[in-house]
């Protein structure tokens, strides 16, 4: 483990401690990498969210949205006409396989894909979250949320069901939220 993501995991000890320090996810001070010198781990969660930098754990950083924006900023690439397929963590050996039949791929090659069992993992951060932690971490995500769903409803590898199962999803993980 890095001496960044030790900080973070010495900041957040919960999940639930990270989920409720973005109350008022709006309100959080730019600078360049000084909030773990100045133990400011509220303001640590808040920039995690913002893509203000990239220092304290990249995969924050490059989220869905961070993603899409940058391939719609490429002029090249017209992201909006090209066909887009994807797969979900909650599904992933799925919708690897409907990916691959879209692609052309015939039968069921990964039929003895290994899973990777994370319930043995030692987790160094606890995953508990409350209910005031989950209401929390929703509205932090609603635009994560929106990007997330208008991915599915382009997605060429998912069905109707497909898609219909993970906004079920989506409702049940995040009430507070209005999701189509």
């Amino acid at each position: 483990m890095n001496d960044v993501s030790k900080k973070l995991f010495d900041c957040f000890p919960t999940l639930d401690s990270y989920a409720l320090s973005l109350n008022d996810i709006d309100t959080y001070q730019e600078r360049d990498g000084q909030d773990f010198a100045k133990k400011d781990c509220k303001n640590v969660s808040k920039l995690t969210m913002h893509h203000v930098t990239s220092q304290v754990l990249g995969h924050l950083y490059w989220d869905l949205q961070m993603i899409t924006d940058s391939l719609q900023e490429n002029s090249d690439l017209d992201f909006e006409h090209k066909t887009l397929l994807v797969v979900r963590t909650e599904f992933m050996w799925n919708d690897f396989f409907t990916a691959n039949r879209f692609l052309g791929q015939e039968g069921r090659s990964m039929q003895h894909a290994s899973m990777r069992n994370s319930s043995e993992f030692n987790n160094p951060v606890s995953n508990e979250l409350s209910e005031e932690g989950r209401r929390t971490l929703c509205l932090a995500l609603k635009r994560e949320y929106q990007v997330y769903i208008k991915m599915l409803k382009r997605a060429e590898n998912l069905s109707k069901e497909d898609i219909s199962r993970s906004l079920e999803l989506a409702r049940a993980n995040c009430p507070w939220l209005e999701l189509m």
